[in-house]
Formats: C-alpha cells, sequence, structure tokens
C-alpha cells in the first residue's frame, strides 16, 4: 500500500507502490517537456541570449504554461513582458531542474520500498509536485471550487500533502 512520504531520520522518505514511481516519472518527463524553452531567434542577440535575456516575450498560448510561467504584472502588458524577458528563461530552467531532480531520486534503488532524500531533495519535490498539480489542474480545468479532482490530480494532492506532512514532523 501507498503511504507516500515519511519523516526518516534526518530526511523524509518516499514510499509508493512499485507501479507509482513510473508514473511520477513520465509526469516530471512531460512536465520538462512543457518547460522547454521555445526556439531560438536566429537573429537574437548573443550577448542577451548569453545571460539568458529575450529580445521579446509575450504571454504563453497554452494555458497550463501559462499557469507556471504567469504574468508578472496583471495590469500592464508592456510591463508583464518586459519583465517575462528578463525572467522567463531562468524560471524555465529552474522547474525543469527541479523535476529533473525528482526523476534522480526515482532512479535511486529502493531500500524495502523506500526512496530516502535530503531536506533539499524533499523541497524541490514539493515545488515540482506543485507544478504538476498546476499543470494538470489546468488542463482539467479544476479551479478552486471543486473540492475534488479526478484520479490523478488527487493522488498528486495527497502526495504532496503526506510531503507537508513530513516535512513539518518535529524531531525529524
Amino acid at each position: 500500500m501507498a503511504r507516500g512520504f515519511q519523516a526518516a531520520g534526518g530526511g523524509v522518505a518516499l514510499r509508493l507502490q512499485t507501479g507509482e514511481y513510473p508514473v511520477l516519472a513520465d509526469l516530471f518527463e512531460q512536465l520538462i517537456g512543457l518547460l522547454a524553452p521555445p526556439p531560438d531567434d536566429p537573429h537574437a542577440d548573443p550577448l542577451s541570449q548569453l545571460v539568458g535575456i529575450a529580445q521579446s516575450a509575450s504571454r504563453p498560448e497554452d494555458p497550463a504554461l501559462l499557469r507556471l510561467l504567469p504574468d508578472g504584472y496583471r495590469d500592464d502588458d508592456s510591463a508583464a513582458d518586459d519583465f517575462r524577458r528578463f525572467t522567463e528563461a531562468d524560471l524555465r530552467t529552474a522547474k525543469a531542474a527541479r523535476a529533473g531532480r525528482a526523476i534522480a531520486t526515482l532512479d535511486r534503488p529502493a531500500v524495502r520500498h523506500r526512496i530516502i532524500m535530503s531536506d533539499e531533495e524533499a523541497q524541490d519535490w514539493l515545488l515540482a509536485l506543485n507544478d504538476l498539480r498546476l499543470a494538470l489542474g489546468t488542463r482539467l480545468g479544476i479551479t478552486e471550487d471543486h473540492e475534488t479532482g479526478p484520479g490523478l490530480y488527487d493522488w498528486l494532492t495527497w502526495l504532496q500533502s503526506t510531503l507537508i506532512d513530513a516535512l513539518e514532523r518535529p524531531g525529524r
């Protein structure tokens, strides 16, 4: 039976059913794909590319990607585009890296069906699970008004909840 995350010594342990590990890895891979940067502009300034500043930036058309990369300013499209030019590349990279590190923990050998991770890895998981829930919830049309969502969304919510509980456990 899946137990999710549990406090384990100075860190956190993840214990799931055998078939759930590849599901999570696949979801994280899909998230990484969603966050992949748009193709390079062949006319872009090399210095801007080097430091991660886009020549121009616009809101993503994909609602799930927009949920992961929201506007920095809601009432000023020009300021939002400028903010996006300076931050989007780094935000995409950071979110994809966290999902990649979560996959790396899933690739570890499990001891008694448990994967032990550090607090830093658990924080990566917390943020990556949140990104998964945001993207999936957007795709499924889940809003704050819904008490529960479809099975996979609820499972990710439960998993994130067990991680928060494990991180808050006194005396870990």
